[in-house]
């Protein structure tokens, strides 16, 4: 990954843009709408003394924020479909 300081907050250059060449990883799309949700979720997390959260992704499931060790809650995005897909 191209490293790119963006800030004086990123010393160790682990956020930024980069380009990408055939990934071939899993993706799943969900509006912006749920992508805002997500940010604000995380933000009050922060609030909450969150150093870190787990995600998860798993082909054709929600995108998971797991609020616990245990894995056993979570804030959940479900995915949307194209047709083509």
């Amino acid at each position: 990954m191209k490293k790119i300081n963006v800030d004086k907050q990123n010393i160790n250059n682990t956020v930024g843009f980069t380009h990408v060449e055939d990934f071939d990883g899993q993706v799943t799309r969900i509006g912006m709408e749920r992508a805002t949700e997500l940010a604000k979720l995380l933000e009050c997390l922060d609030g909450f003394d969150f150093d870190t959260v787990e995600i998860g992704v798993k082909d054709d499931y929600p995108l998971l924020v797991f609020l616990d060790d245990d894995r056993k809650t979570a804030f959940a995005i479900a995915p949307r479909f194209n047709a083509e897909d």
